[in-house]
């Protein structure tokens, strides 16, 4: 099961079959859905009763060239050339502005 977020509500999603429940004030309903849906074969449930967004990569503040001002940055590192040049650091604000750095 995936939390997200849909039309300003918050449901969950089966990411095995996409049926997707409401989980607003995560009811026992809502969360008696997400225990069915879980497939304990792949892997742990994650239940997340937090309003904090999910965040899948480390953050820092640091200046958005964009916003030209501090603020909540994930960041994450890709190989996009050859395996003897350095990697391409990405960068992503919390108002959704995206940028990258070479060295």
């Amino acid at each position: 099961m995936q939390p997200r977020k849909e039309k300003g509500k918050k449901v969950w999603v089966c990411l095995s079959c996409g049926e997707v429940k409401s989980a607003d004030n995560d009811s026992q309903e809502s969360l008696s859905f997400a225990i069915e849906h879980s497939d304990p074969e792949k892997g742990k449930m994650l239940v997340v009763k937090d309003e904090e967004p999910i965040r899948m990569h480390p953050t820092k503040e640091m200046e958005c060239p964009t916003c030209k001002k501090i603020v909540l940055v994930e960041y994450w590192e890709l190989q996009t050339r050859s395996a003897d040049e350095s990697p391409t650091r990405f960068f992503k604000c919390e108002n959704g502005h995206t940028w990258r750095e070479y060295d």
